[in-house]
């Protein structure tokens, strides 16, 4: 036979709602502490050329055209590569939201 561990227990309102303010509170901070580890990590992603072309839809033509105009970040070279670091990517787009949408 299974043993049953429901228990049938008594509590106050005041006593549920902190109970359940405070499992919510454990949960948002682990949330945020993945999302600070997560944006971490994605300070030093590199984004080949062509994936940032595609991300703008725009050819890597177009791209060269950008960079040699001070609209992109200075790239990173490695080899015949270029690479763009993805925090600065996302961090211009949100300034350049910012600029033109006042948001």
């Amino acid at each position: 036979m299974e043993k049953d561990d429901r228990h049938i227990v008594t509590m106050r309102v005041s006593e549920l709602q902190e109970a359940i303010r405070s499992s919510v509170e454990e949960k948002l901070r682990e949330f945020i502490t993945e999302q600070k580890s997560e944006d971490k990590k994605n300070d030093t992603t590199l984004i080949p050329r062509k994936k940032v072309a595609k991300m703008f839809q725009v050819s890597t033509v177009s791209l060269d055209k950008w960079r040699r105009k001070g609209l992109l970040p200075d790239p990173i070279k490695q080899g015949r590569k270029i690479y763009y670091l993805r925090s600065e990517i996302e961090r211009m787009i949100i300034e350049r939201k910012q600029h033109y949408y006042g948001k």
